[in-house]
């Protein structure tokens, strides 16, 4: 398991093919987890406001990433995911609804969210 965690979170760049530093790696999470805040800030402020507010090297550990996701309901997790590209739309799904309804489940929102912020 180890193994497949190294080989999934390598970064490598994407001009030179060759691997990214730590501190490289470091900011480009970072980057990321600005503009999350930013969208965060825009789209889900009601929910998600202290989260918005929040500096980012506090937010990229799942620890801070679960108290802040865990309050949100499966309809705005799920919501966020699709912000964030992660999950497909609604209407996109609504076809499949075995599949739907799996996606929807707020564990496995709450978990492809943690995954997908958390520092590597």
């Amino acid at each position: 398991m180890q193994t497949l965690k190294f080989y999934t979170t390598f970064e490598i760049d994407d001009q030179t093919g060759e691997a990214k530093t730590e501190a490289e790696c470091q900011e480009l999470h970072y980057e990321k987890l600005k503009s999350l805040q930013k969208g965060v800030f825009k789209y889900f402020r009601e929910d998600l406001l202290a989260f918005s507010l929040t500096n980012i090297a506090t937010i990229d550990k799942r620890e801070t990433l679960v108290k802040h996701l865990g309050d949100l309901s499966e309809e705005r997790l799920y919501a966020l995911a699709e912000y964030l590209h992660l999950v497909p739309k609604k209407e996109e799904n609504a076809n499949n609804m075995e599949s739907s309804d799996q996606i929807k489940s707020q564990n496995f929102s709450k978990n492809l969210l943690l995954g997908k912020l958390k520092r590597i």
